[in-house]
Protein backbone atom coordinates (compact mmCIF):
# COMPACT_ATOMS: atom_id res chain seq x y z
CA UNK A 1 0.00 0.00 0.00
CA UNK A 2 1.45 3.42 -0.15
CA UNK A 3 0.79 4.10 3.43
CA UNK A 4 3.67 1.38 3.67
CA UNK A 5 5.91 2.33 0.94
CA UNK A 6 5.59 6.29 2.68
CA UNK A 7 6.92 4.12 6.01
CA UNK A 8 9.52 2.83 4.62
CA UNK A 9 10.68 5.76 2.16
CA UNK A 10 9.77 9.37 4.04
CA UNK A 11 13.20 10.90 5.75
CA UNK A 12 10.44 12.47 8.70
CA UNK A 13 9.69 8.52 9.42
CA UNK A 14 13.63 7.89 9.00
CA UNK A 15 14.19 10.43 11.23
CA UNK A 16 11.69 9.19 13.99
CA UNK A 17 12.77 6.12 13.70
CA UNK A 18 16.62 7.04 14.71
CA UNK A 19 15.33 9.22 17.08
CA UNK A 20 13.39 6.60 18.82
CA UNK A 21 17.10 4.45 18.90
CA UNK A 22 18.90 6.45 19.73
CA UNK A 23 16.41 7.13 23.25
CA UNK A 24 16.24 3.68 23.54
CA UNK A 25 20.11 3.72 22.98
CA UNK A 26 20.54 6.24 25.91
CA UNK A 27 18.08 4.56 28.38
CA UNK A 28 20.60 3.16 30.81
CA UNK A 29 17.98 1.17 31.71
CA UNK A 30 17.94 -1.65 28.84
CA UNK A 31 20.90 -3.77 29.54
CA UNK A 32 21.25 -5.33 26.03
CA UNK A 33 20.41 -5.99 23.03
CA UNK A 34 17.47 -8.17 24.28
CA UNK A 35 16.02 -5.18 26.06
CA UNK A 36 16.46 -2.50 23.28
CA UNK A 37 14.72 -4.96 21.46
CA UNK A 38 11.83 -5.31 23.63
CA UNK A 39 11.57 -1.43 24.13
CA UNK A 40 11.10 -0.78 20.90
CA UNK A 41 8.24 -3.15 20.48
CA UNK A 42 6.43 -1.55 23.28
CA UNK A 43 7.49 2.10 21.71
CA UNK A 44 5.84 0.91 18.72
CA UNK A 45 2.96 -1.26 19.72
CA UNK A 46 2.20 -1.20 23.22
CA UNK A 47 3.49 -4.73 23.63
CA UNK A 48 6.42 -6.87 24.06
CA UNK A 49 7.82 -8.90 21.35
CA UNK A 50 6.91 -12.36 21.41
CA UNK A 51 9.91 -15.38 21.41
CA UNK A 52 10.36 -15.49 17.41
CA UNK A 53 9.57 -11.50 16.70
CA UNK A 54 12.82 -11.53 19.58
CA UNK A 55 14.72 -14.25 17.47
CA UNK A 56 13.93 -12.68 14.40
CA UNK A 57 14.97 -9.36 15.53
CA UNK A 58 18.06 -10.32 17.48
CA UNK A 59 19.19 -12.12 13.86
CA UNK A 60 18.71 -8.83 12.01
CA UNK A 61 20.34 -6.53 14.26
CA UNK A 62 23.64 -9.29 14.49
CA UNK A 63 23.43 -8.95 10.74
CA UNK A 64 23.44 -5.40 9.92
CA UNK A 65 26.17 -4.78 12.44
CA UNK A 66 28.36 -7.27 10.53
CA UNK A 67 27.87 -5.28 7.76
CA UNK A 68 28.98 -2.20 9.47
CA UNK A 69 25.98 -0.21 10.97
CA UNK A 70 26.59 1.77 13.63
CA UNK A 71 23.93 0.34 16.67
CA UNK A 72 21.97 3.25 16.68
CA UNK A 73 21.57 3.00 12.27
CA UNK A 74 20.90 -0.67 12.97
CA UNK A 75 18.18 -0.38 15.44
CA UNK A 76 16.64 2.58 13.65
CA UNK A 77 15.91 0.55 10.67
CA UNK A 78 14.65 -1.77 12.66
CA UNK A 79 12.21 0.32 14.26
CA UNK A 80 11.61 1.89 10.78
CA UNK A 81 10.17 -1.19 9.81
CA UNK A 82 7.65 -1.86 12.70
CA UNK A 83 6.81 1.68 11.64
CA UNK A 84 5.93 0.30 8.52
CA UNK A 85 4.30 -2.84 9.57
CA UNK A 86 0.39 -3.85 9.42
CA UNK A 87 0.38 -4.22 12.76
CA UNK A 88 1.54 -0.05 13.78
CA UNK A 89 -0.49 1.13 10.90
CA UNK A 90 -3.90 -0.62 12.07
CA UNK A 91 -2.92 0.74 15.88
CA UNK A 92 -3.06 4.36 14.47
Amino acid sequence: STQALYLLNDQFVINQSRAAAARLLRDGQLADREERITGAYLLAFGRPPSGGELAQARGYLKTVSYEGQSSEEALGSMIQALFASAEFRYAL
